[in-house]
């Protein structure tokens, strides 16, 4: 292919960036070997293999499809070419290092994969995974790791060997043809099995006692694929309008969104982007319909430990804080609305320190269902 220029700047802007980036292969795919004779160890370990190996499957096809890219722009130059054989030398070179995962995954006896599996630590990339499947099972579909890559943020490599480890422990089938759908395992979990029924375990009683002397709504609420789920709501306060619709086709106006989305971690972010765009400016005007408004807005969120506003219009307050895990990872959020009419400052922030005391304890007693 000769005469063909591609816009490759989004990539690296000059061979020197690349030639940086190349230099870290290397030393990622190492990073990535000390993990070898592990993954057993805890789903903590299990889930640094596995960001890590990601890592350097990103990092070598963007280092590969750029030196491919430029060579092909014009095959007679020698040192374009020479870039796509340093790049294939040692991507060669370092196989061994990443050759070792599949193997000792399925070694892991199926009871210990399953406990791995049900821990908060993979909790993201399971339900990302398997929502999908349940998904595509509806519709009669199978997933690629393509679409699982897609659904969780992750690399395809990435995503092939989480569907399969998954499917020796009977979450996943693969049916062939490197096609995948849901299986016995997976349909038990989200049925009644994993993080999501421990968490609104936890939860309930909790929100019911501090519901019972109020005025106020609790929520419990999740995203699932991109998308509000209210998995409890307890209190005086009964729906608004239509809370379930305004939830799906405004996702960014809801606090109980917004603080799940502020300590999102970036491939988390980017997912729940592509799912729902940017916010508008009815949802969000303080972001500004753009990405860096989007990221100054959840900054300040997390400044302030989650959302603390009022909505005169509906004449409501709305309340929301994160519940985390340990290394901050966000499973879920709890909200409160209550009227505006007797909801003054004083009462708002001590709803405010309460949510945050009652996410505490349902995040550290979910986490510790799962040591």
């Amino acid at each position: 292919m000769n005469g063909i220029v591609w816009d490759l700047e989004a990539l690296y802007p000059s061979v020197s960036a690349w030639e940086a980036d190349f230099a870290q292969l290397r030393g990622k795919a190492e990073k990535f070997a000390a993990f070898k004779g592990r993954l057993a160890e805890s789903p903590a370990v299990l889930k640094a293999a596995i960001e890590v190996s990601d890592e350097f499957d990103r990092l070598a096809e963007k280092v590969y499809s750029y030196a491919h890219l430029r060579s092909d722009e014009n095959t007679s130059i020698g040192v374009n070419r020479a870039r796509v054989d340093r790049v294939s030398a040692l991507l060669s070179q370092l196989t061994p290092l990443e050759a070792w995962f599949d193997p000792e995954i399925m070694a892991i006896p199926d009871d210990r994969m399953r406990e791995l599996l049900d821990a908060p630590e993979l909790a993201f990339y399971r339900r990302s995974l398997l929502e999908l499947l349940r998904e595509k099972s509806i519709a009669n579909e199978f997933v690629s790791p393509q679409d699982a890559a897609k659904a969780a943020g992750i690399s395809p490599v990435s995503a092939y060997n989480i569907l399969n480890t998954l499917a020796d422990c009977g979450y996943v089938r693969h049916t062939g043809r490197g096609k995948y759908e849901e299986g016995a395992f997976g349909s038990l979990f989200l049925q009644g099995r994993g993080l999501i029924p421990r968490l609104c375990a936890e939860a309930e009683p909790l929100l019911k006692r501090a519901a019972a002397s109020g005025k106020e709504s609790f929520l419990l609420v999740t995203l699932n694929n991109g998308k509000r789920v209210e998995l409890l709501r307890i209190g005086k306060v009964k729906n608004t309008r239509n809370a379930v619709f305004e939830a799906n086709a405004e996702p960014y106006a809801m606090r109980t969104v917004r603080v799940i989305l502020a300590w999102y971690k970036p491939a988390q972010l980017d997912f729940f982007i592509r799912r729902n765009g940017l916010p508008g400016r009815e949802d969000w005007p303080e972001a500004n319909e753009t990405r860096s408004g989007l990221l100054r807005e959840l900054q300040r969120i997390r400044e302030q430990g989650g959302c603390c506003d009022t909505h005169p219009k509906r004449g409501m307050t709305a309340t929301a804080v994160p519940i985390l895990l340990p290394g901050d990872e966000v499973i879920g959020s709890l909200g409160c609305y209550s009227p505006l009419a007797s909801t003054d400052f004083i009462r708002q922030k001590g709803i405010f320190r309460l949510l945050q005391e009652l996410a505490s304890g349902i995040g550290s007693a979910v986490s510790s269902q799962s040591v």
